[in-house]
């Protein structure tokens, strides 16, 4: 049984005129063919780009909402116990902190190099993705029984 040919090559995109193009010959193009531009992206990094910012952005809220918690903390103990919860609290900010940065930077490395993996090692990209799925399954039936205990 003969293997199927893929009849087109990845769409490429031109990031200066926003004119986008099936190339010839090579997957992605040295330049623009109208504009001319060396600004060629393929419509998969465009893809994953968007979901890293998406993931940043909503990165970025949990750690602001976070901060927001921990400063409303500080300031309701403010008068009662100031000095030891005032310790505590920033203690356990710091390590927050610390632990929050260093996750979000290992997690956008992860799916930076999910883009390669796409293109040179697809079983691990299908393995990456697997991974995503299972993580997200995981939180949504995490939150939904934390929910259901909450309720009562």
């Amino acid at each position: 049984m003969a293997r199927p040919r893929w009849t087109k090559r990845p769409q490429n995109y031109c990031g200066s005129c926003g004119y986008s193009w099936y190339p010839r010959g090579s997957n992605r193009s040295a330049g623009c063919p109208r504009c001319g531009s060396r600004h060629v992206k393929l419509g998969v990094e465009l893809f994953f780009e968007m979901i890293a910012a998406a993931v940043m952005i909503t990165a970025r809220c949990v750690v602001a909402a976070t901060l927001a918690v921990v400063s409303a903390m500080q300031w309701l103990f403010r008068s009662e116990h100031r000095r030891r919860v005032a310790d505590t609290v920033s203690t356990a900010y710091r390590k927050m902190k610390a632990v929050a940065t260093s996750a979000l930077l290992w997690f956008g490395n992860w799916l930076i190099e999910m883009k390669t993996d796409a293109f040179e090692r697809p079983l691990v990209f299908v393995g990456k993705l697997l991974i995503l799925a299972v993580a997200l399954f995981l939180v949504c039936v995490l939150g939904a029984y934390c929910g259901q205990q909450w309720r009562g």
